[in-house]
């Protein structure tokens, strides 16, 4: 059953804040072209052996107060939480190393909230529980 993202948080080695929203990936592969001159009315291709994890992408509401997420040069841990859908008990975590790759800008605008959106690099696959 589809559900909404109200009361889903992230972590981000102890950061947290009021996020907004969260674009969590699950991975892609690349191919690998294997055409060759007998090869005839469409390209061939093979997958390749690795996945690339991908990147979350985070928007908080910003607070010029408090710290943003901090831009190290050593992957964290990133943790995910997404409430029980209706009908069941079971929350879903999802935990992943990562490092910041763009720390953003604080978006600043006329009669609206400020925000930080966040770019982070998965370093390997997510943990579920």
């Amino acid at each position: 059953m589809p559900d909404v993202g109200n009361g889903c948080t992230i972590a981000i080695a102890g950061f947290t804040a009021n996020v907004e929203s969260i674009q969590m990936p699950f991975g892609s592969r690349d191919s690998i072209e294997t055409s060759h001159l007998g090869t005839t009315g469409f390209r061939t291709f093979m997958p390749t052996d690795l996945v690339d994890p991908g990147e979350i992408q985070a928007t908080f509401q910003y607070d010029g107060a408090s710290s943003s997420p901090p831009v190290t040069a050593t992957a964290a841990t990133v943790t995910i939480t997404v409430p029980a859908p209706p009908g069941n008990t079971n929350t879903n975590t999802y935990a992943v190393a990562a490092f910041i790759t763009d720390g953003g800008s604080p978006e600043m605008t006329n009669d609206d909230l400020m925000r930080h959106t966040v770019t982070l690099k998965c370093t390997g696959a997510y943990t579920h529980t």
